[in-house]
């Protein structure tokens, strides 16, 4: 694994058996999931070969996973994948990966051990453009968002739409703090550090409540 926690050989016996499991439970449900399962996995695969050596690309190809594992979701509990939430999510996957890439370097720097580095990024010119296109495509998930609220879509889903305006604000906080955690913080994992992070339980269980209140029309 990347961080040699685990060995190459225990790696591939751990992944060979959960694709064989993954695959199994697949035919407990229809024939597509394991369409699904198969071209996701190829996937990876090319990715992990060629694609992640492609700076900015291999963010891009990033978000795409994330997206195809919520299309994988839906499809299974068979709910609308709507544009929605096609254009919030990738934003903001997009955001994270970015930021990835920019905590990376920022901590190398801080160590001194940039020349450990393996990807294709340079501290001097990508580290400043990492940032600007991260914090612009949170920022625009966060817009999304709010456009998403005066929708008719959600007019004809929640009673109370206007007041999910409130949660792209909670979350605008939340993107920009966590961009400036990244400067001094070692995320390793920004999905990580958000599962053990206190303060994005608390925003996004108010966007939670949010929603639920503006789904049953308590105002």
């Amino acid at each position: 694994m990347a961080d040699n926690k685990i060995s190459i050989y225990n790696a591939l016996i751990i992944s060979i058996s959960l694709l064989i499991l993954s695959i199994l439970i697949g035919f407990t449900i229809n024939v597509e999931v394991i369409y699904l399962l198969l071209i996701y996995f190829i996937s990876s695969l090319f990715y992990s070969k060629f694609l992640k050596k492609i700076i900015y690309f291999d963010c891009i190809i990033l978000s795409g996973f994330y997206l195809y594992r919520m299309f994988f979701g839906c499809n299974i509990i068979e709910i609308k994948f709507s544009s929605w939430l096609i254009f919030f999510s990738f934003c903001l996957f997009f955001s994270l990966a970015l930021l990835k890439r920019y905590n990376e370097l920022e901590i190398l720097k801080i160590n001194k051990i940039l020349k450990n580095y393996k990807r294709n990024y340079s501290y001097k010119r990508d580290v400043k453009l990492l940032k600007n296109i991260g914090l612009f495509s949170g920022l625009l998930s966060c817009f999304i968002l709010i456009s998403y609220s005066q929708s008719l879509t959600a007019s004809e889903y929640y009673n109370s739409p206007n007041l999910i305006i409130l949660s792209g604000i909670m979350l605008i906080f939340w993107i920009v703090r966590i961009w400036k955690k990244a400067k001094i913080v070692n995320m390793n994992d920004p999905v990580e550090f958000a599962l053990k992070d206190i303060f994005t339980y608390f925003v996004f269980l108010l966007i939670v409540l949010i929603f639920i209140f503006s789904k049953i029309n308590i105002f």
